[in-house]
């Protein structure tokens, strides 16, 4: 984590000395994509010790609903900042293949899907994944009503 803050700290001070150009935007983008390629280092120099401490982080269970609210959050500033400038079909396209190239390394992982699909069996698998569904049905809806009408 203290990786993420001191990549966040160096590209605001970048924006506001060398990198005025940048919109909000593009230095969010920048941010995440730095962080990409830093976790990506970390993970090669020491993945035993970042897959500790992912399952210490996150066997708590107290730090999901957070982390829940949070990337809603931030999906719903980037949808309202790129919507308007792509346009509603480019978005879903562009989120669908983000989604697609999530569930295809999920699919790495055969034995951790089947547990999700065990910890939904059951149980009212909707009453936890209702507002998602909405987005998802809103936003579709929205993309073939810009495609068709």
């Amino acid at each position: 984590m203290n990786w993420l803050l001191l990549t966040v700290a160096a590209w605001i001070i970048a924006k506001m000395t060398v990198l005025t150009s940048l919109t909000n935007l593009q230095l969010v983008v920048a941010i995440l994509s730095s962080w990409i390629l830093i976790k990506f280092v970390l993970l090669s120099m020491d993945f035993e010790g970042y897959m500790k401490w992912a399952n210490s982080a996150f066997k708590k269970n107290n730090n999901n609903k957070c982390f829940r609210f949070l990337f809603l959050a931030i999906f719903a500033g980037l949808a309202y900042s790129l919507i308007p400038k792509i346009g509603i079909v480019y978005f879903f396209a562009s989120m669908f293949a983000g989604i697609a190239l999530y569930a295809h390394t999920l699919f790495h992982y055969p034995k951790v899907m089947s547990s999700y699909i065990q910890a939904f069996k059951g149980k009212n698998a909707m009453s936890q994944l209702a507002l998602d569904w909405i987005i998802w049905l809103g936003i579709g809806a929205w993309a073939l009503k810009e495609l068709f009408f």
